[in-house]
């Protein structure tokens, strides 16, 4: 199975792709044209899109293979609310993503978010979810601190998606609105702290690493 990672910048915000036969599994959609060429390539007919969170730098893509693809988006029910309103999603407010590298690009930065953006889930769970895709297994955990909707997704009980909830070398953000220190470290922390040690983390930015070698978890 190949796990493929692809980067955007500004904010080096990370979508995840795994393709079997015509159907293709998304993690944090956004679209580049080397997504497209792997997605032509393997004459893609379904895509089943989740979403780590409801933030604006990480549902970019999914209009798009909405147009595109026979979709369905999977996402936890506070996600959904949010990826509806411009507001919990910040896209309204864009600018709140420049707290996060203050450093960045300017004309990067002011093209990031051109206009306020919304979407919608086909499907929701409330804390957990457990299924097949594929001959592969995949869970997802409702983990809220970052935002009200974060989770985190399993595969295969060894590959993590944490979104925004885990970025290696970086204190979880939870001043973001709607975010909440106090659940994450009721939650969240706990679900991170107790995955297996030889878990691959991929994150919502940065590189993926294995638990071990992760500096933000104790």
């Amino acid at each position: 199975m190949t796990i493929y990672d692809f980067s955007l910048p500004p904010l080096d915000e990370r979508m995840y792709l795994i393709v079997h036969k015509t159907n293709a599994l998304m993690v944090d959609p956004f679209v580049n044209e080397e997504i497209i060429t792997i997605l032509q390539k393997e004459k893609t007919e379904q895509i089943l899109i989740l979403l780590t969170h409801e933030h604006f730098d990480h549902i970019t893509g999914v209009n798009y293979y909405r147009q595109h693809y026979q979709t369905k988006v999977l996402c936890s029910k506070k996600c959904a609310e949010g990826i509806k309103d411009t507001r919990k999603n910040l896209s309204e407010r864009y600018e709140i993503f420049y707290l996060m590298n203050p450093k960045m690009d300017r004309r990067l930065y002011s093209q990031m978010c051109s206009k306020p953006f919304t979407t919608y889930a086909d499907e929701v769970f409330e804390d957990h979810l457990l299924f097949k895709w594929e001959e592969h297994s995949v869970e997802m955990y409702h983990t809220p601190g970052h935002s009200p909707g974060s989770s985190c997704i399993i595969l295969d009980k060894i590959y993590i998606f944490t979104g925004d909830s885990l970025v290696n070398g970086f204190e979880t953000i939870t001043r973001f609105p709607g975010g909440s220190k106090k659940e994450y470290e009721a939650i969240t922390l706990p679900f991170l702290k107790h995955l297996p040690e030889n878990a691959v983390i991929y994150p919502g930015h940065g590189n993926k690493a294995a638990k071990s070698h992760w500096s933000t978890l104790c």
